[in-house]
């Protein structure tokens, strides 16, 4: 779980404060040695409740708040003391007999004694619940980074959906176009957006039409959202124009050229904004999990494509193509075959179930008893029905990530659907919070894109934009399911609060906040104990945020913003 790898930074900087000897560590030396102790067995508590017993079980996932409050409260005291040692030896804090730094440090042996003795509290509670199971056996959680070789390989070509696109295609491109309007319907992780995506970028298709748009809707759309991605795909400035006249404006240019238009993901029927266009000549694909939905924006029923889960032959060749991507998808151990196909039988021939589960494989190739035991665990967790097979697929995909990658991973839930997520960004606000700290061999920002890039060989992640020698990743995007997964994880584990529809909410709690338009600045002032806010594009940044309010604070990312309506000197 994320908060293991929580325990694991704090423990590192403390170890690392102890060693240097910084002074003002050095002041609590004993303190803070009782607290590294503490962390280890909070540690070996958490790395042992997944083969605790149901019972068990819940009552350790109960401790959990409490022992990650705890470790916020003691990295704030740790960085506090930190901080004030940087500034002591560059003259900014007074001498150690002065009346402010006594004072300070009073406070702090106060708060280290406090934290303490809740952690010796916490260890009480801890031993009631695992007995003698509770040792300091941390396990291997060592780093393991898989270096890219300079041919990097990439897997992701599409399998089992050439007749789909083929078959779309002449829908499209047929001399006599009967029908302007082409639904593609299927439950999630079928690959719709995927047979989209191929359709949208085919060679034929980019050639026949002079404008393409493409218009991620989602669960969470809003009028104003759509507008602004047509417009600006569409090269037009709509700056100062209202509702009424910018969609007068997409339908001028939509009525002068010969247009492609995909609504990606529509979940909802109360589209009265598709009134505005659906009846222009131009040739619209829209994807939804619902039937009923594209029958409603004028989609014939001739015209729904159907896509069907891949067959036996066509599981294998997609699996081998992530799981043996070593070998560049191919396969010489027997015994591995028979264990793939019998994972495979219960993926139910859906491509992202079997992605993310090859993706999962991969690094253990070498191991026939590791993928034993990732069967049966998978056999566990599917019941019936596809969609078990695949959510069971993308949950073991993270239950199996490495402790170091889980926060890093829940970081995204704070993006919105389909959000283009830039590496740099990211990584940028992994180093900041501390989530990612360098060694001996690697700078914090080089292990951040090699996490990301691990991100996306596991499928976790779509890479949108990656370099070709190495795999790094420059940006990248979420699938929805997936991202529902995280989200939930997210809410959990209380890194963030969310609303039913998957969008986050401005909560007392929360740690990490993507902040968007549609959010209020005011509300910010209770939001005391974020580490992390990012405001996300179109959103100015203005004096009323009370940002000196938050404390608690790590990263501040306004790399999306303007900042034209605050003096930085102020901010």
């Amino acid at each position: 779980m994320a908060t293991d790898a929580m325990i694991q930074v704090l423990t590192d900087k403390l170890f690392t404060a102890l060693l240097n000897q910084a002074q003002i560590p050095f002041d609590f030396k004993d303190q803070f040695g009782i607290m590294k102790i503490k962390l280890e067995l909070m540690t070996a508590f958490l790395s042992s409740t997944d083969n605790l017993k149901t019972h068990h079980r819940e009552m350790a996932q109960k401790i959990l708040p409490n022992i990650r409050k705890l470790i916020y409260e003691a990295d704030d005291i740790l960085t506090d003391c930190l901080l004030r040692d940087e500034y002591r030896k560059h003259g900014s804090v007074c001498s150690s007999l002065s009346p402010r730094q006594i004072a300070f440090q009073y406070r702090t042996g106060k708060k280290l004694k406090l934290i303490n003795s809740r952690f010796q509290e916490m260890e009480k509670t801890m031993s009631s619940v695992l007995g003698p199971e509770l040792t300091t056996n941390r396990g291997n959680n060592a780093h393991q980074i898989v270096k890219y070789s300079s041919q990097y390989y990439d897997p992701s070509e599409i399998i089992g959906l050439e007749d789909d696109i083929e078959k779309i295609k002449g829908w499209m491109l047929e001399s006599n176009k009967e029908f302007h309007h082409v639904g593609i319907v299927g439950m999630g992780g079928l690959g719709k957006t995927t047979i989209a995506q191929k359709i949208f970028n085919d060679r034929d298709v980019v050639a026949y039409f002079e404008k393409m748009i493409w218009v991620p809707v989602s669960q969470s759309f809003s009028e104003e959202r759509i507008t602004t991605i047509m417009m600006k795909q569409l090269g037009i400035e709509g700056a100062g124009f209202d509702d009424s006249s910018k969609w007068a404006q997409i339908r001028r240019v939509l009525r002068d050229k010969r247009c492609l238009v995909v609504m990606d993901d529509i979940w909802r029927m109360d589209l009265d904004w598709w009134k505005n266009f659906c009846g222009e000549s131009s040739f619209f694909i829209i994807t939804s999990r619902n039937e009923d939905v594209v029958k409603h924006m004028g989609v014939d029923i001739s015209r729904i494509h159907r896509p069907r889960t891949l067959n036996e032959e066509e599981s294998w060749l997609l699996f081998c193509k992530f799981a043996f991507s070593r070998s560049r998808g191919q396969c010489s151990n027997d015994r591995l075959k028979r264990v793939g196909g019998d994972i495979l039988e219960k993926c139910g021939g859906l491509p992202l179930a079997i992605k993310t589960i090859a993706a999962l494989l991969a690094p253990k190739v070498d191991s026939l008893k590791e993928w034993k035991k990732i069967y049966q665990d998978f056999h566990g967790l599917t019941t019936t029905g596809q969609n078990s097979s695949v959510m069971a697929s993308l949950q073991m995909s993270y239950d199996e990530l490495p402790t170091y990658l889980k926060p890093c991973l829940l970081c995204f839930s704070i993006y919105p659907e389909d959000f283009k997520i830039h590496g740099e960004q990211i990584v940028h606000w992994w180093v900041g919070e501390g989530i990612v700290q360098g060694n001996n061999s690697w700078t914090a920002t080089e292990l951040g894109y090699e996490y990301l890039s691990e991100l996306a060989n596991r499928c976790l992640i779509d890479a949108v934009n990656r370099r070709n020698y190495d795999g790094r990743v420059y940006s990248c995007k979420m699938h929805d399911l997936i991202r529902e997964m995280v989200i939930k994880i997210a809410n959990e584990e209380a890194f963030c609060s969310f609303d039913g529809q998957g969008k986050q909410k401005q909560a007392e709690d929360s740690r990490w906040l993507g902040f968007t338009a549609d959010m209020n600045p005011k509300l910010l002032k209770n939001c005391s104990k974020l580490r992390a806010l990012l405001l996300m594009a179109n959103h100015h940044v203005s004096s009323d945020m009370n940002l000196e309010l938050l404390k608690s604070l790590r990263v501040l990312d306004l790399s999306n913003n303007k900042l034209d309506t605050i003096e930085v000197e102020r901010l």
